[in-house]
């Protein structure tokens, strides 16, 4: 990654506190506004949270804090309820944070890092109209050129959102399992839960038709023991091929070298002598059909060495022993 970032940036603090930094400078005493441990000095870039009823904040020194909203005014404006959100974040306002800055709402794209729990939103509307998330769920109706917005159901689902420079998931001893659909019987607002997105993996924020040529098409992964039969099938059909190849080519080299020999009693003549041009024409097609029977068996030895590879128990196998689908 290029470019330089800034320990400290004066120009986000409050005119006070630059001030404090330079006469500090001037007296060579700058103990007072390095930065320690635990808040205990420094001069630091703090967000103002203005007291509100309808929300508590948990501060840190800088600008982390953990905020317990009430109903989002979308939904509670005409008297809704059950649309609660809780926020966790490292960095209030990211580096767009000033000193001394009033938070009235939280914008999670502008944060540096977060977790936000909401009890009724729209998953892919959540940062707002300048980064609406791609919606994964493709029109399959026939040939229709275009997403139906009615197929977008996720306008009323509670939803965990993370945001983040890097989101890991690490587990200690392995074991990371993604489930999607079919637990419980009804959905967080309480309508039935009979309709199952499943797992879509999207790069790039973008969800283009299933069938597209684009890069960015999402399509269903592969299952390794289904391509594994798939290519078994495949790989036997060739040896078929190569064995009904290799019977026609000592057919061939049978056939010819019965009619390079090959002698009759003529009228008034008697035996005849095998004709010279089919001789000479076999002894030179001898190589090619010495190659060509070669070849076959090799092709047939290769296809048994693709299927061993292939198999689990080839360090080349085309099936992973640690990930796995559905």
């Amino acid at each position: 990654m290029s470019g330089r970032v800034k320990r400290t940036n004066i120009d986000k603090l409050d005119k006070q506190k630059q001030a404090k930094i330079v006469n500090c400078k001037e007296d060579k005493n700058c103990d007072e506004v390095r930065n320690g441990v635990a808040g205990e000095r420094g001069m630091r870039v703090q967000p103002i949270f203005p007291n509100r009823s309808d929300r508590d904040v948990w501060q840190g020194v800088d600008n982390a804090a953990a905020i317990v909203l009430d109903n989002n005014p979308l939904y509670s404006a005409g008297g809704g309820d059950f649309s609660s959100r809780v926020c966790i974040v490292a960095g209030v306002g990211g580096h767009h944070l000033v000193d001394g800055q009033v938070i009235d709402e939280i914008t999670p794209l502008h944060d540096a890092a977060g977790v936000y729990v909401v009890q009724r939103g729209d998953p892919q509307l959540f940062f707002g109209d300048d980064a609406n998330l791609a919606f994964p769920e493709l029109a399959k109706i026939g040939d229709m050129a275009e997403v139906d917005d009615s197929l977008h159901k996720d306008s009323v689902k509670s939803h965990v959102t993370t945001l983040a420079d890097t989101i890991q998931v690490v587990a200690r001893n392995g074991g990371i399992n993604l489930y999607a659909g079919g637990v419980g019987t009804t959905m967080s607002a309480g309508t039935a839960n009979r309709e199952f997105s499943g797992v879509n993996l999207i790069y790039g924020n973008k969800a283009d038709y299933t069938y597209s040529d684009s890069p960015y098409s999402l399509q269903p992964l592969v299952k390794g023991h289904n391509l594994e039969r798939t290519l078994q099938d495949i790989i036997q059909r060739q040896r078929d091929t190569h064995d009904l190849i290799f019977r026609i080519k000592m057919g061939l080299i049978n056939l010819e070298s019965m009619l390079a020999t090959h002698t009759h009693i003529a009228p008034l003549v008697g035996p005849t002598t095998p004709s010279l041009e089919a001789l000479i024409t076999v002894g030179i097609r001898i190589p090619q059909h010495l190659y060509d029977t070669l070849s076959s068996i090799t092709n047939y030895i290769n296809s048994t060495l693709d299927e061993f590879n292939m198999s689990p128990i080839s360090a080349g196998s085309i099936t992973s022993a640690w990930n796995k689908t559905n």
